[in-house]
Formats: structure tokens, C-alpha cells, sequence
């Protein structure tokens, strides 16, 4: 090849080269321009959706604006509507006030006699004078209106003595009653009748309270009625006449209501926090209670009792399994489920009519302190005495308080003592004199299923076998069945495993083993198994108001069955033989409330008792 094709070919390939890098440098500034151009692009869309989302938020911002100014606008047209509603019902409800005072047997002279409600026109009338008898004034003493919900709570005065210094002297009343020479009298038309409509118009005024139109009161009265009034009068009755007859009749007894409710919460004996709460049934706590009860030093207490907040450390430590005792626990627990139950049938024996639960506490408290013992339940979790007492919709946990037990009450005593470093825990329900059949039979079911779940225990038994058996007895009944409280482990904890629920078919595991030591309390509702609880944090009471009744045993299992350590103390054989004679009539003499009188045992005591004395081996 010849040095000048040579050199051509190094050109042409110089060239070439050349040509390739300006391709790529030109590839380059056009993929950098599109980046750029991206760039921009989504630094614009970015920029006019902040833009777009700030002017949506600003549109929303006015909008709300203006709607919250609207909502203001008409809430305070709202509150000034009410205020007009209420000032015209004060004067409704005045009017009518006085109407009532004269159905009740006042003239309207005494009604209408003081200057307690001044006319529209302002006019002052004149004074009544003395006379025979001061005949008291119903008057509204205020109106509260809440705007939040409405509301309207009025105080009535009653018996409120118009010549009493609480009224300025310019509107006190004289000690006479007699109508002034120039009041204007009132045709009197005896012959209508009270009701007809003709004999209102005959009267001059036509305004007569209802119970005149309807006829229930006197014609004596009736005169009285219409017999005079003072001028100017005449239009605050037409008022109120005006609006019950326009629809606010109802509106005004509601006032009334409201006034009597307002006055029974200011006489309650509750707290505050009770005050308002919607009771369940007929039972009410009376207050206040009495003081914390003290316990000697040198008794032995459980950790929780000089705690604050009542809080046991040794129950908050979480449990590995359930405690098998050894012999000598099993003789402390012994020992402090005998003395338990002899305090629970000595304070059984005062059960009666008139004696209050808080005198019951205090019998529960001097007997266990008397034993050397703590009251298990005295500052546990802070609950304030020694005892629950739990009287007919009560189901569990009540407080002890002022209430007397009247004729036809059921109580259920818990009593629990601590000593020896062991806790004995029992209950049982009683008759307050004579009860009705409905409350015996649910005492008598109650105490049958637990005597039927006691009798099945035995070493392998499946804990749960004991609700099944518990619903097996109760259900016939129709009876409502607590699920919320249940049966606990018991030994030097108050409460521990296992957990014995009361109901059937549950799925709870464990089966029992020799050493063990629980409760089996079932507490049954005559009606829904639903429960509330009272403001108290403790008082636990049936969703419907019904009566419920419950029994507990403290028991051990053992090889050959199952002890129960809170059973009686053990009788002689011919006390035995009594008892077998007089089982067949314990339900009779639950329900007839025999023996609530002071004494040991007694048919209906025995009623409320566990299985007595007994001991089942291998029961199947």
C-alpha cells in the first residue's frame, strides 16, 4: 500500500471518530436538556398542586368560617328563644303555682293575697290582713336554664310562710287574712256543678284549677275559690289558664317534677357522686357511713391492710399455678375457716328487722377481733368495712350502712377473717322475718346448687364440671346465673387460682388435685344474669332490680373427696336427728322467717348453712 492511501485512511478514520464524539457530545446536551426540561416540569406541577391545595384549603377555611359564624348566629338566637320560652313558663308555672295552692284548700285571698307576683302592668295590689290561720304559699324560687342541653331545674319553696321574715317588708303579708271592703266579688253559683263549664263563665273569670273543673274538690271550697280576688290578679291566673290550655299543662307538672327531685337530692343523705345515678331497684344506701373501724396492733394483718390504695403486693405477683398445701397449711386454714364460721352464725343470730348492716359490721368486727382476728374484708382494695352485706338486689360487695332491714328483706352476710397468716372465706343469704315464697325459693335453689357442685368434687375432677352441675340445678328455675364473679383459690391470699365460674359450658382448664383449696360461690338472679354496679366502686346489683341470692364454702380436696372447712361446728348425734327432722321444714321456715330472732341455730339459719358437717369420699 502506497503512503498516501495510508495517509487517506487515518484521515477518513480521524474523521470518523470525530464525527462518533460530536454525536455523543450532541446525544448528551439533548438528554440533559430532557432531564431539565423534566425538572422543570415537575417543579411546576409541584409548585400549581401546592398552589391548587392552598387555595382549596383557603375556600375551606372561609367555608368553615362561615359556617361556624352561622352556627354561632343561631345558637345565640337559640339562647335567646330559650330565654323567652323560660321567662314566659316562670310566669306560667307561677300562676299555676298559686291555682294549685287553691285547689288544695287555699282561698284566693291567701293565694294571691301577698305581692309575690306583681301583674304585667306593674300594678302593686293591696296587702291581706290579719286573719284566723297563715295558710303557706307554694312559690317558684328560681329557674336554671342550661343551654347545653336544655334543661330546666326549678326549686319549690313549700310551706313557705308569706309573713315569715324571709320576705322583704314590703312584701311580707299581715297576720289577717279578710278580703279589703272594695275587692271585687264574685258571683257565687252553688247550685252548678264544679265541672260545668257554664258555672266557670257564670263565675265571671272562667278560671278555676283543674281539679275544680273536674269536680274533685268541695263545693265549700269551690266558693272559697270564686268567693274574691284582688284586682290585677286575675291576669297572671288568665296567663297560666291560657297555657295549659294551649298544650303546656304537661310542661308545668314537668316543672313541678323537676322541682320535687331537685328538692329530694338536696335532702338525700347521698354523695355526690351517687346523686343522679338511676338505681336498678328499690334499694337505696343511706348515708353517711361510719367511721373506719380499728384493729388492735398486736393482731396480725394481711399486707394490704396499711396500704394506701388497700393493694395486696403479694396477690400482684403473677401465680405460676395453683398451690398445693402441705399438712400444716392445711391446718391453718382449718383453723381459720372454723372461727369464720362461727362468726358468720353469731352475727347470723342478730338478724332482724329495724338493726341496720352498719350494726352488723360492727358485731362482725368485735367477734373477729375477739378471735384475734382481722376482718379479711376491711381495706381490701379500700372496700371501708368488714363485712359485705348484700341486701335483695344486691348481689355481691355491699356496703354496710344506716339502712335498717325492714320485714321481707334478704341479706347475704360475707364474712371473712384472716389469722394464723390464712385466710376463711364464706357467705350465706337469710330471711328478714317473712319473706315471700318467690325469695325462699330462690334462697333454697341457690343453697341446693352449691351443696349439688360441692358434692362432686373430687381429685381429677375438671373445675369447669362444677358450672355444669351449678346450671344443672338452676336452670329449671329460670334463674339467671352471674357469670362476672366467680369462685377463687383461698390460703394465704385473699384471692388466687383457680378461677371456678359458676355457669355451664364453659372451657376452663384444670382439673383438681389433692392440697387444693377454693370457694365455689355461685350467686343467682331471680331474673337476667346481667348486672350494674352502684357509684361506689363496689356495690354490685341485678340489671333489672330483682332479687339475688348466694351461698359460699370454702373447700379442700382430698384423696378420698372433698372436706369442707367452713362446714359448722360438729353436733352431737341428737342434734343430728333434730336437723334431719327439721330439714323437711327449712324451706317453710325460710320462707315464714322463723328464728331471726337472737340465738345460735335456728331452721332458718340452717337454711343458709353449707352441707352441714359433710364430708363426701369418692363422690361420683
Amino acid at each position: 500500500m502506497s503512503g498516501s492511501t495510508k495517509k487517506s485512511n487515518i484521515a477518513l478514520l480521524t474523521e470518523g471518530a470525530a464525527y462518533i464524539q460530536r454525536a455523543k457530545k450532541a446525544r448528551r446536551d439533548q438528554v440533559e436538556e430532557i432531564k431539565f426540561d423534566d425538572d422543570a416540569r415537575r417543579e411546576w406541577l409541584t409548585g400549581f398542586s401546592k398552589r391548587k391545595k392552598a387555595k382549596i384549603e383557603e375556600k375551606r377555611s372561609r367555608a368553615k368560617e362561615r359556617d361556624h359564624q352561622a352556627h354561632l348566629d343561631e345558637r345565640r338566637k337559640a339562647r335567646q328563644e330559650l330565654k323567652e320560652r323560660a321567662a314566659e313558663n316562670v310566669r306560667a308555672v307561677r300562676a299555676a303555682m298559686g291555682l294549685v295552692n287553691g285547689a288544695l284548700g287555699l282561698t284566693c285571698a291567701n293565694s294571691f293575697g301577698t305581692d309575690l307576683y306583681p301583674d304585667e302592668a306593674g300594678e302593686e295590689s293591696p296587702q291581706s290582713e290579719a286573719g284566723p290561720s297563715k295558710p303557706s304559699v307554694a312559690a317558684v324560687e328560681e329557674a336554671e336554664y342550661s343551654d347545653e342541653d336544655q334543661l330546666a331545674t326549678v326549686t319549690i319553696i313549700e310551706d313557705f310562710d308569706p309573713s315569715s321574715s324571709a320576705f322583704p317588708p314590703d312584701r311580707r303579708a299581715s297576720s289577717s287574712s279578710p278580703p279589703p271592703e272594695n275587692a271585687p266579688k264574685r258571683p257565687v253559683v252553688p247550685d252548678m256543678p264544679a265541672s260545668s263549664h257554664k258555672a266557670q263563665k257564670a263565675g265571671g273569670h272562667g278560671v278555676y284549677p283543674s281539679s275544680c273543673r273536674r269536680g274533685r274538690v268541695s263545693d265549700e271550697k269551690l266558693i272559697a275559690l270564686q268567693g274574691w280576688e284582688f284586682p290585677g290578679r286575675s291576669s297572671a291566673t288568665r296567663t297560666a289558664s291560657r297555657r295549659t290550655g294551649y298544650g303546656n299543662h304537661k310542661l308545668i307538672h314537668n316543672f313541678v317534677q323537676l322541682a320535687a327531685k331537685a328538692e329530694s337530692d338536696k335532702n338525700s343523705t347521698l354523695p355526690d357522686n351517687m346523686k343522679g345515678y338511676h338505681f336498678t331497684g328499690p334499694l337505696r344506701p343511706v348515708y353517711p357511713l361510719s367511721q373506719k373501724r380499728l384493729v388492735p396492733p398486736h393482731i396480725q394483718r394481711p399486707d394490704y391492710a396499711d396500704h394506701p390504695q388497700g393493694i395486696s403486693m403479694v396477690e400482684a405477683v403473677r401465680e405460676k399455678g395453683i398451690k398445693i398445701l402441705n399438712k400444716e397449711e392445711i391446718e391453718g386454714m382449718r383453723v381459720v375457716c372454723r372461727m369464720a364460721r362461727e362468726v358468720l352464725d353469731t352475727l347470723a343470730s342478730h338478724i332482724r328487722p329495724g338493726i341496720t348492716t352498719d350494726e352488723l359490721d360492727a358485731i362482725c368486727h368485735e367477734e373477729c377481733i375477739k378471735r384475734n382476728a382481722y376482718p379479711s374484708p376491711l381495706n381490701y382494695n379500700k372496700f371501708p368495712k368488714s363485712v359485705c352485706t348484700s341486701v335483695n338486689e344486691v348481689i355481691c360487695h355491699g356496703i354496710p350502712d344506716q339502712r335498717p332491714l325492714v320485714e321481707g328483706d334478704i341479706i347475704n352476710l360475707d364474712v371473712t377473717l384472716y389469722y394464723g397468716g390464712f385466710h376463711g372465706d364464706l357467705n350465706a343469704t337469710y330471711p328478714v322475718g317473712k319473706v315471700d315464697q318467690e325469695s325462699a325459693d330462690l334462697m333454697a335453689t341457690t343453697k341446693a346448687a352449691t351443696d349439688a357442685a360441692i358434692a362432686i368434687c373430687k381429685p381429677g375432677l375438671a373445675f369447669r364440671e362444677i358450672g355444669n352441675k351449678i346450671e344443672e340445678v338452676v336452670k329449671p328455675k329460670g334463674y339467671g346465673i352471674v357469670r362476672r364473679y366467680t369462685g377463687h383459690g383461698i390460703h394465704n391470699l385473699f384471692h388466687c387460682l383457680p378461677n371456678i365460674v359458676h355457669y355451664g359450658g364453659s372451657k376452663m382448664p384444670g382439673r383438681m388435685e389433692v392440697g387444693q383449696v377454693f370457694t365455689i360461690e355461685p350467686m343467682i338472679n331471680l331474673g337476667t344474669a346481667n348486672l350494674d354496679h352502684w357509684r361506689d366502686d363496689w356495690t354490685a346489683v341485678t340489671l333489672d332490680g330483682r332479687r339475688s341470692a348466694q351461698f359460699e364454702e370454702t373447700i379442700l380436696i382430698t384423696e378420698t373427696g372433698v372436706e369442707i372447712l367452713t362446714r359448722p361446728p360438729a353436733a352431737s348425734s341428737a342434734s343430728k336427728k333434730k336437723k334431719k327432722k327439721s330439714g323437711a321444714k327449712a324451706n317453710g321456715s325460710a320462707a315464714n322467717g322463723n328464728g331471726t330472732d337472737s340465738g345460735a341455730q335456728t331452721p332458718t339459719t340452717e337454711v343458709a348453712e353449707g352441707v352441714e358437717g359433710l364430708v363426701v369420699d369418692g363422690a361420683e
